[in-house]
C-alpha cells in the first residue's frame, strides 16, 4: 500500500499575464565605436520596429501582451494539489500538472473523497514573454540580442558589423538619394526623386493590422518591407477588401505625413517618365537578388531599387519569391480588386494588373 505524508506546502500560483508599457533604448555604433544613423531595431515577436536617429540612439515604447509578473507565494493543503495516475503521484496547480496537462479523469489523493476532479476547473498560466531585439544595416540583419524579459530600461551600446557582403543588395552609389523619417516608428527611409515625383526608394515596413512579413520572418521585413492588404495600406476598415471605397485622392493610408499611397495614374505616371516601357522592368530592377539568372537582374538606373519582395495571403500562404514584386496602388478595379503594378523576371515591362484586395502586397510611398 502506498503511503503519501500529507504536509502544509508553499505553492507557486500562476499569475494571468497582462498587457503592460515597456520602454526600451539603446545606441547603436559599428565596429569601431562610431554612431550608426538609420540602423533598424525591431522587437521581434512584440513586431515593434524602428530606427536609430542621427546621434545613433534608439527607443521603442511600447503596450505589449504576455508578460508575466513573478508568481505569488502562498501557502497551501498539499492534498488539493496532489494526484494519483496509475502508480505515478502528480502535482497539479490550478488544474495543470507540471507537464501542462488539464485535469481529467484523475484522484485526489489525501483527506478529499477519491473522486473524478472536474474540468471545470479553470487552468490558467503565465508565460514569461522572452523576446529578440534584431539589428540591421543597409538591408540585412547584423545582430540578435536575446533579452530575458521585458523589463523597461535601456539595453545599452550594441556594435554591429557594418562591412558588406554577397547577401548584400547594393544601392546606386551615382544617386544621391534622400532621407525620410517616419515620426510614427522612427524608421528611416531613402527616398529618391524621378522626373517630378519624390518616391520611397524602400518599401514601407510600418507595423499593422492584416500585413505580414514573407514567411513570417522579422528578417524578409528588414529587407523587403511588409506585405499589406489593400485596406490595412489604404488605412481603412477590412470591410473595403471586399467593398469599393472610392477614396479621395491623394489618399495618405499608412504612409507617414506628408506621403500618399499612388493612385493607378501615379504609377502610369512614374512609368512614362523612364522613357521606353521595354526597359521600365529592367532599369526599376536591384542589380541582384532575383531569381538564379543574372539576366534576370535589373541596372536599378533610377535608384527605385525593386526587390522580389513576393506575396502574401490571409490564410498564411506565400508565394512568388524572389521573382515578383507587387506594388499596391490606390485606385480600385471593383469592390474585391485593387490596381496594382507587377515588376516580374521575364517580362520586358512594368505590368499594369488587377490585384485582389486580400492578398498582401508591397507599399511604396509618394510625396504629396
Amino acid at each position: 500500500m502506498i503511503r503519501y505524508a500529507l504536509l502544509f506546502v508553499a505553492v507557486l500560483f500562476a499569475v494571468p499575464s497582462f498587457a503592460a508599457t515597456v520602454s526600451l533604448s539603446g545606441t547603436v555604433t559599428d565596429l569601431s565605436g562610431n554612431l550608426l544613423s538609420g540602423a533598424g531595431v525591431s522587437l521581434v515577436k512584440a513586431g515593434n520596429v524602428t530606427s536609430t536617429s542621427t546621434s545613433g540612439s534608439w527607443r521603442i515604447p511600447a503596450t505589449v501582451t504576455g508578460i508575466a509578473i513573478q508568481p505569488k507565494l502562498s501557502v497551501s493543503s498539499a492534498a488539493r494539489h496532489l494526484v494519483l495516475e496509475g502508480s505515478h503521484l502528480q502535482l497539479r496547480f490550478d488544474g495543470v500538472d507540471v507537464a501542462g496537462r488539464t485535469s481529467s479523469g484523475v484522484r485526489v489523493i489525501g483527506n478529499a473523497p477519491s473522486t473524478a476532479v472536474g474540468t471545470s476547473v479553470a487552468a490558467r498560466s503565465a508565460v514569461a514573454y522572452v523576446d529578440t531585439l534584431l539589428y540591421s544595416w543597409n538591408g540585412r540583419v547584423r545582430a540578435r540580442v536575446g533579452i530575458a524579459s521585458l523589463s523597461a530600461g535601456a539595453e545599452g551600446v550594441q556594435k554591429i558589423d557594418t562591412s558588406t557582403s554577397s547577401t548584400d543588395i547594393p544601392w546606386n552609389a551615382s544617386i544621391t538619394y534622400g532621407s525620410l523619417t517616419d515620426a510614427r516608428d522612427g524608421q528611416v527611409y531613402r527616398t529618391v526623386k524621378i522626373g517630378t515625383q519624390t518616391w520611397m526608394a524602400q518599401n514601407l515596413n510600418y507595423v499593422v493590422d492584416s500585413s505580414w512579413c514573407y514567411a513570417n520572418s522579422a528578417d524578409s521585413c528588414v529587407k523587403y518591407g511588409r506585405l499589406y492588404q489593400w485596406a490595412s495600406a489604404m488605412d481603412t476598415s477590412t470591410t473595403y477588401d471586399t467593398s469599393l471605397l472610392n477614396a479621395a485622392r491623394p489618399h495618405q493610408g499608412i504612409c507617414p505625413t506628408g506621403w500618399h499611397v499612388p493612385s493607378d495614374a501615379e504609377w502610369t505616371k512614374l512609368t512614362d517618365t523612364i522613357l521606353s516601357s521595354s526597359t521600365a522592368v529592367t532599369v526599376l530592377r536591384s542589380t541582384e537578388g532575383w531569381l538564379g539568372n543574372p539576366t534576370d537582374t535589373g541596372t536599378d538606373v533610377y535608384g527605385f531599387h525593386v526587390l522580389p519582395s513576393g506575396s502574401g495571403h490571409y490564410n498564411g500562404a506565400f508565394s512568388d519569391y524572389p521573382s515578383i514584386a507587387y506594388f499596391w496602388s490606390s485606385s480600385e478595379f471593383s469592390a474585391s480588386i485593387a490596381w496594382n503594378r507587377d515588376i516580374t523576371i521575364g517580362d520586358a515591362s512594368v505590368d499594369r494588373y488587377y490585384g485582389i484586395k486580400s492578398d498582401g502586397f508591397s507599399t511604396r510611398c509618394l510625396e504629396n
